[in-house]
């Protein structure tokens, strides 16, 4: 989970909004 935060914060809400999707 931590690297996948890390990866929101660093490309931005569009990584998190993939997450989400997934």
């Amino acid at each position: 989970m931590r690297a996948i935060e890390g990866k929101i914060v660093v490309l931005g809400a569009q990584d998190g909004f993939f997450w989400m999707m997934s």
